[in-house]
């Protein structure tokens, strides 16, 4: 990783075109698209980042205001962390609008070796914060007295750094060995070629794809399958004690909104994946418009947990709605007076008569 960044600075300091440079203009030129496609694309490109951007704003100043029992501040913690993680691949996302509508990449070398790494630093940052809100709620569920003791605020600070620094860790092994990253105009993205013929490709293809998937979705289902069993048998008996069968349908929501960003995280991230494997063995392209889709689902997902948190989650929305309505509600609030200081004209009037 330290090889490409020295190279790279040293092109960009001297001036000279790098070869990978060469190579990511010559393949711009060649993949270049008909202006509709083109349009319709850094559309789709300058959406994903505006939604990415304002709805993981928003979330995050939703989760300063709830103020609710069911989000101590290790929970908050761990899910402002997931939101500053979506938010970093709406910020990264904002560098190929330009890219898109040029068809080919405008920044210099260094400037696309940066921002693949962003890319793949801000992934790993969100799978390493989905992991860990879901233990966070998992021992909130198994263990719902000590919880506040288990996991205070230093150790959840504590827990996101730690998260963090594997976050850095698993993209220095991804990016290990000095290996090329280049724009690639097909995709619209500053990334590795996993067609290429080089024999660390396999490894490095290995690590991200455990460390950004395979792994994960063990974890998560393992957690959520253990999370939906306590909270089922937990629901049977507030049920049964209160003698009102419609808890149980009422506490399985918290399980269900868990469950659909699980799964939605494995329907944006498989893909990829396949068709990143396909291209390792085959040492063929994928069709343009499979590899475009393929690669931008995954970063749509950064703001789909936004619409999972406000539909799903009752605390969220409506304190969301209290954020939306208070400009409105304030000015509506306030009493229209009319004027009752009375004017000089009265007041020489009211002196004249006394």
């Amino acid at each position: 990783m330290a090889e490409w960044m020295i190279q790279n600075m040293s092109d960009f300091t001297t001036g000279a075109p790098s070869p990978v440079m060469e190579e990511a203009k010559s393949d711009s030129q060649g993949s270049a698209y008909g202006p509709l496609v083109t349009v319709l694309r850094t559309f789709f490109i300058a959406l994903n980042s505006l939604m990415a951007i304002t709805g993981n704003a928003f979330s995050l100043a939703v989760m300063k205001s709830v103020d609710t029992p069911r989000f101590p501040p290790s929970s908050k913690l761990f899910l402002c962390n997931v939101i500053l993680s979506d938010l970093a691949y709406g910020a990264v996302s904002v560098w190929y609008v330009a890219p898109s509508a040029l068809n080919y990449w405008p920044y210099g070398q260094f400037a696309c070796q940066l921002a693949c790494v962003c890319l793949i630093l801000a992934n790993f940052c969100c799978v390493n914060a989905a992991i860990l809100i879901t233990v966070d709620r998992l021992l909130a569920v198994v263990y719902p007295l000590h919880h506040g003791i288990m996991i205070p605020t230093k150790r959840a600070i504590m827990a996101v750094v730690l998260a963090t620094f594997l976050s850095v860790s698993e993209t220095v092994a991804t990016l290990a060995n000095g290996e090329r990253i280049s724009y690639t105009n097909r995709v619209v993205l500053c990334t590795i070629s996993w067609d290429r013929a080089s024999p660390t490709n396999l490894p490095r293809l290995i690590v991200y794809s455990s460390c950004g998937l395979f792994l994960p979705a063990v974890v998560l289902t393992v957690c959520y399958t253990k999370l939906y069993l306590v909270a089922r048998r937990h629901a049977q008996l507030l049920a049964k004690l209160r003698r009102n069968p419609e808890l149980a349908i009422a506490n399985h929501r918290a399980v269900k909104m868990c469950a659909l960003i699980t799964a939605t995280f494995l329907i944006a991230w498989t893909p990829y994946v396949i068709v990143s494997f396909r291209n390792y063995v085959t040492r063929e392209e994928t069709s343009p418009m499979v590899e475009f889709v393929t690669s931008w689902v995954c970063l749509c997902n950064s703001w789909w947990d936004v619409i999972i948190y406000f539909f799903m989650a009752r605390e969220f929305r409506k304190t969301a709605h209290k954020l939306v309505c208070r400009p409105w509600l304030l000015r509506k609030s306030q009493p229209h007076h009319r004027q009752t200081t009375p004017s000089n004209r009265q007041l020489r009037y009211i002196a004249g008569n006394c």
